[in-house]
């Protein structure tokens, strides 16, 4: 009987302790009045799993980078980045961040002025959140470029932004409440089996599992890869949609993405500031290897799909005079793997450094006409 209850007193402390610990991980994001959540000003916060060991630090204006001046410096190009985890840069070092390796690529180029490449990104925004992130802050900082990295998840993320959003007379958003929005990867059904059906609602059980599996490497966890594909085409769960061969309707919410992309295009032209629009793939858009664990969680299969998004961005882009480049060719081409982490599915240094690559390439162009410089 002793044993029995140290055991089950065992049990219970650290079950406690796992949803203790699940309520502090990623405070770096906050509750946002206006912008849903932001980041944390000054935070730090360490994320170490068997795939990276990393800081993320948050100055003083709220974004992911090193302190600058609110004032831009005389001679400086400043360039504002604008996206989500994968802009954020997450799993890698500040340093090793698109943001950052074209900054550098930048100000090696030798033509003698210092350029500020500033990143914005904040995991889960998409250009709702980033029309609204440009009022509010981006504005201040005088950017004489704005890049807006759209996402593949972007069209679920604004679809579910705008329906809690509060919008002025114009039809222009004020405000997005930090009200919850569930996303697929946090849909309810989507647990790990347990041999007794109440251990599913254990969260220790649940932090065991997920680290189990990735410690094996285990490519496709049934119940997961199951309720995926259970949902594939529906915009409430599948942040993936884009991505589904011949599955749901995903244009008619990207019209509701390119409603906010207009937006932010028309603030920027106002205030004489150049817009370009990037897109980038997932790993399963590159080859049939990469995001290999992960992409099973999802519900893809190990070959190489692809998305009818960025054509159609494109088109969108040339209809309404917004300058756009697709990254994707630049990652099907490279040959430096992993350009992906196998199972969290964002950009290795690699990845980050192809993006930086393509990013310099399209702005040293001396026809682009995106910045007075």
């Amino acid at each position: 009987m002793t044993l029995f209850v140290a055991t089950t007193l065992s049990l219970g402390l650290l079950e406690g302790g796992v949803r203790l610990l699940n309520r502090s991980l990623g405070h770096y994001p906050r509750k946002d009045p206006i912008l849903h959540h932001s980041l944390q000003p000054r935070a730090r916060l360490q994320r170490t799993n068997a795939e990276f060991d990393v800081v993320y630090e948050i100055n003083s204006y709220g974004m992911r980078d090193r302190e600058f001046s609110i004032e831009k410096p005389p001679g400086t190009v400043r360039i504002l980045m604008l996206g989500d985890s994968y802009t954020f840069g997450i799993g890698n070092n500040l340093d090793d961040t698109f943001s950052k390796q074209l900054e550098r690529k930048l100000n090696e180029s030798g033509e003698g002025r210092r350029f500020e490449v500033i990143n914005g990104g904040c995991s889960s925004y998409s250009p709702l959140l980033e029309y609204l992130l440009l009022v509010q802050k981006g504005l201040a900082l005088n950017p004489d470029l704005v890049i807006l990295n759209y996402d593949i998840s972007d069209v679920q993320d604004d679809y579910k932004y705008g329906r809690i959003a509060e919008f002025d007379g114009e039809g222009r958003p004020v405000r997005v409440p930090p009200v919850e929005v569930q996303w697929f990867y946090r849909d309810p059904r989507a647990k790990y089996r347990a041999p007794i059906a109440l251990l599913e609602h254990s969260e220790l059980y649940q932090f065991v599992m997920k680290r189990f599996y990735q410690w094996r490497g285990e490519r496709n966890p049934p119940l997961l890869y199951e309720k995926a594909k259970a949902v594939e085409g529906d915009i409430e769960y599948d942040r993936d949609l884009p991505m589904r061969d011949g599955v749901g309707d995903w244009k008619t919410y990207f019209d509701v993405s390119a409603r906010y992309l207009k937006m932010i295009r028309d603030l920027l032209r106002s205030k004489g500031i150049g817009f370009l629009v990037t897109s980038y793939p997932y790993g399963n858009l590159v080859s049939a290897s990469e995001w290999s664990i992960g992409r099973r969680l999802r519900g893809f299969d190990d070959k190489v799909y692809s998305t009818r998004l960025f054509g159609y961005l494109k088109e969108w882009s040339s209809r309404e005079g917004v300058d756009y480049l697709d990254m994707e060719p630049f990652f099907r081409s490279s040959t430096d793997f992993p350009l992906f982490y196998p199972y969290d599915g964002h950009f290795t240094p690699a990845g980050h450094r192809v993006a930086a690559e393509a990013l310099y390439g399209f702005l040293r162009d001396k026809d682009r006409k995106l910045v007075n410089w």
